[in-house]
């Protein structure tokens, strides 16, 4: 894995069109991340609340989350100790936010190590979704500045985001959208039954979820993540009798309005 490989770049940019999975992968990696002790914080960026879309917000709240005692050195929790005492810290410009609040922490904490160190992965996902978009392309220019020490990104292949990571080196990247086909529509059929097992609860069916009506699915859902996950909660949101009739509806209606690629989500 990329995060516990001490030689590999320090900076992931994970990017994809819209609707691909990129935040479900992120928390998923998140929760890796933690359980094996090397997550130091995490920002979901969201254009609908000012705190998930200010780039101000990402570096004081992701270090605040940071772990200050039992997994990475004490001297860490300067970091959080100095956000918790000025909450208008989000008012620094980026660049001094990054210095003050992870660079030199990080270095006051493993510079007189001589042990192999898990380095801690911060997870910023969705950047394309913040209000100032030349702010993030400063973050991102201040991140790839000192990424022999630094985190995950996520995001959109937003033009300014992008360009700031396509012109440099200091990171390793994966397209989502570029993924082949079967290996993406094998993924959506392991969701798919994941899902609609647990939404069955203790009520099991013989052979449920038909396979069938799964393939039917993974045909209608393409490479778009966010298809199947709405239509599973569709699926799922009445009691668990009621769940095969509804996967029935899903899978056998067909739009009259529309024709060709776009008719599954029409008929979404």
């Amino acid at each position: 894995m990329w995060a516990s490989d001490n030689t590999a770049t320090r900076v992931y940019w994970l990017n994809g069109m819209a609707g691909t999975g990129k935040t479900t992968i992120a928390y998923s990696f998140s929760e890796i991340l933690d359980e094996n002790g090397s997550l130091a914080g995490t920002f979901f960026s969201s254009h609908l609340r000012d705190d998930t879309s200010d780039v101000h917000c990402i570096i004081p709240i992701s270090v605040f989350s940071w772990l200050p005692v039992g997994i990475f050195p004490l001297s860490l929790s300067s970091s959080w100790m100095v956000v918790e005492a000025n909450p208008n810290c989000k008012s620094r410009r980026i660049g001094k936010q990054f210095q003050n609040f992870i660079v030199r922490p990080l270095t006051a904490a493993y510079k007189d190590t001589r042990e192999v160190v898990v380095v801690p992965v911060i997870v910023l996902d969705a950047l394309d979704e913040c209000s100032d978009q030349s702010l993030v392309a400063e973050l991102l220019s201040v991140i790839l500045k000192h990424s022999a020490s630094l985190p995950v990104i996520t995001s959109c292949p937003e033009i300014r985001l992008k360009e700031s990571l396509d012109n440099s080196r200091a990171h390793s990247n994966f397209i989502l959208h570029e993924v082949e086909n079967e290996i993406v529509k094998a993924d959506i059929e392991l969701y798919i039954k994941a899902y609609l097992l647990d939404g069955l609860n203790v009520h099991k069916l013989h052979d449920w979820p038909p396979q069938a009506e799964v393939e039917s699915l993974v045909n209608m859902s393409g490479a778009l993540l966010i298809y199947t996950a709405t239509v599973c909660k569709y699926i799922a949101q009445k009691s668990s009798y009621g769940m095969p009739q509804h996967l029935s509806d899903v899978v056998n209606f067909t739009s009259e309005t529309s024709f060709g690629v776009t008719q599954p989500l029409d008929g979404l």
